[in-house]
């Protein structure tokens, strides 16, 4: 902290200093566009200042400049910065050249890169200042909301997050469809160990065309991510981080004693008891209590200010042919109630040695650090269960362990959060070597060996006054996990590039080999005589509950390749091709083949289009392409055999029984799709963007699928049926203000998919016990309808239903004076109707300014805060304060307290729609002709408030993950993080 003030007391004094006076001279010129024509509205600068002036009319400008100015830099919107050396002159005459943005930018599009302008699929990228932007501790945080077609939902608030990925849809039955994530080469299964300060660019392709160079693990895209690497020139040492604080935000207002005693009171009229007394569900020590005003909002007492710290640091350079670039950061993140904490150390190294012109080599090494303190998952939903009428403390000022005297199944949530600890460490390495052979100005081949190695220990323990244990010893309770991975790929790629007058060739070829290994082993012991040894101390515990190990293997094998050409510029077609075996399919369906083909029309740069001025570019993309999926359980075709015990003999033998039925029959889930695209730009791309049409169609999807109970199993993996997706994806990027020092831009993305079940099993049946309907959405809600709350008034038509008045009523859509399945209809779904954001940048001199909108609309989910905290049927524990219904108040929006009848449940499917504003930053960078007489390049002040506002009309804690289990959910939180970034 003290270095952190003496290098902002530092920046405070430049700050001021920058405005210090310098002798002046003037300096005119004129500044044309390329065919000769005087640019108005031009910005001039001196350079490595902020001092500067815009052109006239005419193009003309005159700007004071110090005496030791070296050079102006002249820009406009479409055109090329440039920088003009001032030479002694007195007029300058400075022509631009046209710039279309972003069309020279490099992707990345597996086993080598192209430029914007050439690709021929669906790509989104993110480039390094807009993932830092986001402030993120996470490098999947980063990109939500970001690219269009790629669904980010956030999947716990915990420190240190998750987060669910879907790629244009649901392309499975399965509930895991995260992307393939390659990270400079490397195939790895999430990227949560990078931090996002350490990466230079995430490409994310999102077509099967794209996808395919990667075959049976591109089904559900691939993010490719680049970290950063150095360049050739003096070292660079950058640092950039931050300290903030944090805290719990949108919470639900809960009961307080008062109206926790009526709502109690009316529980008991629900229940029928029409003259109901405190006595009636409070002993004589609660109404005490009560009379004399105990009143604990437990939420309020377990929360707390936490604190965010991230500090990242960052050395690169490179000379005699080794570029290098080496990073480290640390982050801590606090959660805000009890000791949840992640901490997470990072180092990575990027080598690469350029021999001579044939022999080049390279090392890129990527490792972290990290623990996760998860705390009790109990302590929060007893926060909002357990009733206001209690006691904290004993007459000793320790924690009671039972609060109320007549409740002894919510505990005390302040004594869980503190005496349980579920504790992840991870120490993650993965690294690329690799040796480039270039025998040829027209060929390279590069062998690649990528490790990937990651130890998890996971250690849990529940105290003697948990929830849990409840006091007796015997029920104190330890875990210890471990899990051992050990990855690698190594790949032999050929590249070959050949130009034959204004054809232009390229292809690539690889081979690869993937083989994962992962063992392990879980243990569980209970009855310990003390707290003291929390995981670490396994055999002091007597009762052994769990003492496992396991093992398990599998291998893929692939043959690839990439043939693409094209003509003037104008002209591309490429085409892929990709062979995939791999150990966890049956024998006979271990191989299949993905193809893919692509073809791109540049129409911008046709001679006809040389009158369309305001077109700076047009692109139309057509693409096809197949990828699969062997995303099955490991051994699954196999016959499984378990080791269990058998009473032989009135003697207990060990035994080996059957586990599971192999499925011989088990091959590859495989999606189709068709991509149209079109890239635009308009006004000197001062308006540019693309436009996404596509339709996806997956078959054979592997599931665990039921089988009949005859059999001996439950359930067996198949492959099962088909899914299609379709949608449009629109990216658009405006600069819309550029009057003098002030900038304004904006970009914004939107996205709609519909997802619809083709075929169940082959066939055109429904499956209502897995929520599977032909033709309907895989995340539909098929339930009743619900038409309000029975009136006094209605009771005899209600009767007719056997409920009473203010249950739940629902529709009974046949009109058959019952309610049974024939009255289900289609509520809703889990998938929006479209999702998007915005982000709109502003810049005025040296200060910047950032504001990031995020949105999901049309979601309906089952709320499980409602299902658990919209108030006990009995009154029995606290919950959500609500305008229930009694027989004064019929209007209410809930049922009445006591009497929900058998339809409770359907209220609580709730539509989850929200706007959430990701962050606001706003930032200052000094003059850097100010700084740079301190040997400093760059410093930059920032203050960035990070998810501070949600905009819903959903009740419970956070609209994004309202599905979620509330065993170990979490509070939405915000923070305010103030930052510096330095470069020398």
């Amino acid at each position: 902290m003290k270095h952190l003030i003496k290098l902002m007391s530092l920046a405070l004094f430049l700050v001021i200093s920058s405005y210090g006076w310098a002798q002046q001279k003037a300096v005119t010129g004129t500044v044309t566009d390329p065919d000769g024509v005087g640019l108005p509205g031009a910005t001039v600068v001196e350079k490595g200042t902020t001092n500067g002036t815009v052109t006239d009319i005419d193009g003309k400008f005159t700007l004071n400049v110090s005496e030791s100015a070296e050079a102006l830099s002249i820009s406009f919107v479409g055109m090329k910065t440039q920088e003009v050396a001032l030479t002694g002159a007195s007029n300058y005459s400075v022509s631009l050249e046209s710039s279309t943005i972003g069309l020279d930018e490099v992707v990345a599009v597996g086993y080598g890169t192209v430029k914007r302008s050439d690709i021929t699929g669906s790509v989104g990228s993110m480039e390094s200042e807009a993932i830092v932007e986001s402030r993120s501790t996470s490098s999947v945080g980063a990109l939500q909301g970001k690219v269009a077609g790629v669904d980010i939902v956030r999947t716990s608030n915990k420190p240190g997050g998750g987060f669910n990925i879907n790629v244009r849809g649901i392309n499975t039955y399965r509930s895991n469809t995260n992307p393939l994530y390659v990270v400079d080469g490397i195939t790895v299964d999430n990227i949560d160990d990078i931090n996002p300060e350490d990466i230079e660019k995430i490409d994310i392709l999102k077509d099967a065309s794209s996808a395919a160079i990667y075959g049976s693990r591109g089904a559900n895209g691939v993010v490719i991510v680049t970290t950063k690497g150095g360049k050739e020139g003096k070292m660079s040492i950058e640092y950039n981080g931050y300290v903030g604080l944090k805290e719990a935000y949108n919470l639900p207002e809960i009961m307080n004693a008062d109206a926790w005693v009526q709502f109690a009171l009316d529980a008991e009229v629900g229940k029928g008891n029409l003259n109901p007394q405190l006595s009636d569900f409070l002993s004589q020590e609660e109404i005490d209590m009560y009379n004399s005003g105990a009143d604990v909002n437990w939420p309020d007492e377990m929360l707390r200010t936490a604190m965010v710290t991230n500090h990242a640091l960052t050395i690169s350079g490179g000379q005699n042919g080794h570029i290098y670039s080496y990073g480290g950061s640390v982050t801590s993140d606090e959660g805000v109630v009890g000791n949840e904490k992640y901490e997470r150390m990072t180092f990575r190294s990027n080598n690469e040695k350029q021999f001579n012109d044939y022999l080049k080599i390279g090392l890129r090494n990527n490792m972290s650090y990290s623990v996760r303190d998860e705390g009790s998952k109990e302590a929060f939903r007893s926060s909002y269960r357990l009733r206001p009428i209690g006691e904290m403390y004993d007459e000793n000022g320790d924690l009671k362990l039972w609060p109320s005297p007549r409740e002894t199944q919510i505990s005390n949530p302040l004594v869980d959060m503190n005496e349980v600890t579920r504790e992840t460490r991870t120490l993650h390495y993965f690294a690329n070597f690799f040796l480039e052979i270039k025998p040829t100005d027209w060929m390279t081949f590069t062998t690649t060996f990528s490790p990937d190695i990651e130890y998890d220990r996971y250690g849990e323990y529940r105290g003697l006054n948990t929830k849990s244990a409840k006091g007796q010893a015997k029920n104190r309770r330890s875990y210890y996990n471990t899990y051992n991975y050990w990855r690698y790929t190594w790949d032999n790629i050929l590249n070959v590039e050949k130009s034959i007058n204004e054809h232009n060739l390229k292809g690539t070829f690889v081979s690869s080999i993937y083989k994962h290994r992962q063992d392990g082993s879980s243990t569980q012991v209970r009855n310990f005589s003390t707290d003291d040894y929390l995981f670490y101390n396994m055999g002091a515990g007597s009762d052994i509950r769990d003492l496992k190990t396991y093992y398990n293997m599998e291998s893929l094998a692939s043959f690839l390749g990439r043939l693409s050409w094209d003509y003037k510029g104008k002209y591309y077609v490429t085409a892929n091709g990709r062979y995939d075996g791999s150990s966890r399919l049956a024998p006979g369906n271990k191989w299949k083949f993905f193809p893919s083909a692509a073809a791109a029309w540049r129409i911008s740069e046709e001679s006809f289009m040389e009158s369309a001025e305001n077109i700076s570019n047009l692109k139309v993309r057509l693409s096809y392409g197949k990828t699969g999926s062997a995303s099955v359980d490991r051994y699954q075709s196999q016959m499984n055999m378990n080791s269990g015990f058998y009473d032989f003999g009135n003697e207990g033998v060990s035994a080996i029984t059957v586990g599971g039925l192999a499925n011989y029959g088990l091959t590859w889930e495989e999606t189709a799709e068709f991509n149209l695209g079109i890239d635009f730009g308009f006004y000197n791309s001062r308006i540019s963007g693309s436009l996404e049409l596509y339709n996806r169609e997956s078959e054979n999807m592997l599931y665990s699928r039921e089988i009949p109970t005859i059999t001996g199993f439950s359930s067996i993996w198949d492959n099962v049926g088909s899914l299609q997706n379709q949608g449009l994806e629109l990216s658009l990027n405006t600069i819309n203000v550029t009057a003098g020092d002030f900038e304004w831009s904006t970009n914004l993305t939107f996205s709609t998919n519909k997802n619809e079940i083709v075929d169940i099993d082959g066939t055109k049946q429904d499956n209502p016990g897995n929520g599977w309907f032909i033709g309907e959405d895989v995340t539909t809600h098929w339930q009743y309808q619900q038409n309000g709350y029975w009136g006094l008034e209605e009771a005899d038509e209600a009767a007719v239903y056997s409920q009473d008045p203010g249950e739940v009523k629902v529709v009974d859509q046949n009109n058959d004076d019952k309610i049974d399945t024939e009255d289900r209809v289609f509520i809703g779904k889990e998938t929006p109707d479209w999702y998007g954001s915005m982000t709109n940048t502003f810049k005025y001199k040296n200060f910047d300014m950032a504001v990031f909108l995020t949105t999901r609309q049309g979601q309906m989910l089952y709320s499980a805060f409602h299902d658990k905290f919209a108030w006990d049927q009995d009154g029995r524990f606290n919950g959500l304060k609500t305008d229930y219904w009694t027989p004064e108040n019929q209007d209410g929006s809930w049922h009445q307290p006591g009497n929900a009848g058998p339809h409770r449940k359907i209220e609580n499917y709730m539509e989850t729609s929200y706007w959430k504003v990701g962050y606001i930053n706003l930032g200052y960078t000094l003059n850097k002709g100010t700084v740079e007489r301190f040997g400093i390049d760059k410093v930059r002040l920032y203050v960035s408030c990070q998810n501070p506002f949600v905009f819903t009309d959903y009740e419970g804690w956070d609209p994004e993950n309202a599905g979620q289990n509330t065993w170990g959910y979490a509070f939405m939180t915000r923070s305010v993080l103030f930052g510096l970034n330095v470069k020398f």
